[in-house]
Order: structure tokens, then C-alpha cells, then sequence
């Protein structure tokens, strides 16, 4: 996906306008707070997303001043540049906060919140709602960013804030000298010897 979406083709940003708010494809990713899938993937599509948007605009103003001075232009055609007008989609990254894998059973109300913001109505002011994650590019340009729409009274978070909540301290924490390495091997067989102990 991170190669595969920020190559997909809408070309309607520059097409449908209402109210001065330009149109075009999002792409919503909401991961649970210990989801076992890792968010970095929805960061990194936002990334490339992004990036990739500024390289389009860079080309489509190009052309422009080439086709206004009279200049023959093929930057932005089907043979080269970014394939057209198109600019890749937008990405938003979501956290629901106390959910794993199956966020949806584990904390429905953000869940729910998240699929409206997606599909782009509105969450009452108490109502529960997920966070909102953007790449550090994205994040340092704030609310002037077609990137960011944060119905967060406090924005969106970081990369350092992502990876605080989507892992907490358990799993960014540095390993003290004296801890003893977690096994997979279990309990090294206490637990049969209670059993037996127990049958004797």
C-alpha cells in the first residue's frame, strides 16, 4: 500500500470546488492503541502522499509558465512528470485510544467517530473521538495543510506523540540492566510442577 496509494489517479481536486474547499480522494487509516498492525504504514503513505502532491503542484505551476510564455511544455503529460493533474489522495491517520486489532468491539464510540470524520460529517463537541496522527511534514504545517483536518480542539500529534501512543511506555521504554529477557517458553515448567504436586 505504501507504494500502490500514493499512485492512485484523482484528478478531481482541481475540478470540484464548494464553498472554496477543493474536492478529491481521501484515504482514512484508523489503528487501535495496541493494534498489532503498525502505524508507521499510515504515516508512511501520508508521506509519500504528500510529498508527492508538492512534486505535482511544483510541475502543474511549471507548465503554466511555460504555456503562458508560449513554451512547449510536456511536464505533467501521460509520458512523463506525475501522469497529468493528478494529485494522490489525501491521508489521515487515526488512533482509538484503549482498543486493539478489533477496535471496533473494544472502543466503539471512537471507532464510530472516526467513520464520520471520514465521511465527512460532524462529531458533537463531548462526544468521544480519535486521535489524529500526521508525519512530522505534514504535522509542522498545521492547519494549512489540505492534509490536516483535525476535529481535535488541540490538533494533530507528531511522530514522537504517535509513537507514545500507539505503543505507550511498555514498549518504548529502555530494558533496565537488571530485567530478565521475556520468554516465550512460558513459566519454565512451574506450572506442571504444581500439577504434579498437586496429583501427589
Amino acid at each position: 500500500l505504501i507504494h500502490r496509494i500514493p499512485n492512485i489517479k484523482c484528478d478531481d481536486d482541481n475540478n470540484d470546488t464548494d464553498g472554496g474547499e477543493k474536492k478529491g480522494m481521501e484515504v482514512h487509516m484508523i489503528y487501535g492503541q495496541n493494534d498489532w498492525m503498525s502505524y508507521t504504514g499510515g504515516i508512511d503513505v501520508q508521506r509519500a502522499c504528500h510529498e508527492r502532491r508538492r512534486v505535482v503542484a511544483a510541475e502543474q505551476r511549471e507548465k503554466m509558465e511555460k504555456d503562458s510564455t508560449g513554451g512547449n511544455a510536456c511536464v505533467g503529460d501521460d509520458r512523463g512528470g506525475s501522469g497529468g493533474n493528478t494529485q494522490p489522495p489525501r491521508v489521515f491517520v487515526h488512533g482509538v485510544k484503549d482498543a486493539s486489532h478489533l477496535l471496533m468491539l473494544d472502543n466503539y464510540e471512537e471507532f464510530n467517530a472516526a467513520l464520520i470524520i471520514a465521511s465527512g460529517g460532524e462529531v458533537g463537541v463531548d462526544a468521544p473521538r480519535p486521535v489524529e496522527f500526521a508525519c512530522d511534514e505534514v504535522a509542522g504545517l498545521g492547519s494549512s495543510s489540505s492534509t490536516v483536518r483535525s476535529h481535535r480542539r488541540d490538533g494533530v500529534v507528531g511522530e514522537e506523540g504517535a509513537a507514545e501512543f500507539f505503543r505507550g511506555p511498555r514498549w518504548n521504554r529502555e530494558k533496565r540492566p537488571d530485567e530478565k529477557e521475556e520468554s516465550w517458553e512460558g513459566d519454565d515448567g512451574l506450572e506442571e510442577k504444581k500439577v504434579e504436586e498437586q496429583r501427589a
